[in-house]
């Protein structure tokens, strides 16, 4: 992929990768009859769209001195919720990103987080 040389070559560096996908709130679909085409396009867009992405960027995160990836969730895909009624303000939404993007070299990783607390997913 020629992008992230160019990326490099404009920046040199990528301190933050903030990866927001989402695709198919499928709830009407059953485990025993789902659509595996929706599925399938569900999981490339939710799962590896983000990984390919962090995979891809890597080179430009290592020259960071600090670098982040925030992988951005709603509760929709949580199982200590299930779900439930969505949104949240944007400001409180975009208040959650900062934070994690600006945590400390020793600050909490791989946990899932709302409000700067750690959450059961």
């Amino acid at each position: 992929m020629r992008w992230p040389g160019f990326l490099r070559d404009e920046f040199g560096r990528l301190d933050v990768l903030v990866n927001n996908a989402a695709i198919h709130y499928d709830t009407w679909q059953r485990a025993a009859s789902a659509d595996l085409d929706v599925v399938r396009e569900a999981a490339e867009t939710n799962v590896y769209g983000p990984w390919r992405l962090a995979m891809t960027l890597l080179p430009l995160l290592r020259a960071s001195a600090h670098p982040r990836i925030v992988n951005v969730s709603s509760e929709a895909g949580s199982l200590a919720s299930m779900g439930g009624p969505g949104g949240r303000p944007v400001a409180d939404g975009a208040a959650g990103i900062v934070w994690a993007a600006t945590l400390p070299d020793d600050g909490p990783t791989g946990g899932f987080f709302r409000d700067s607390r750690a959450v059961p997913w």
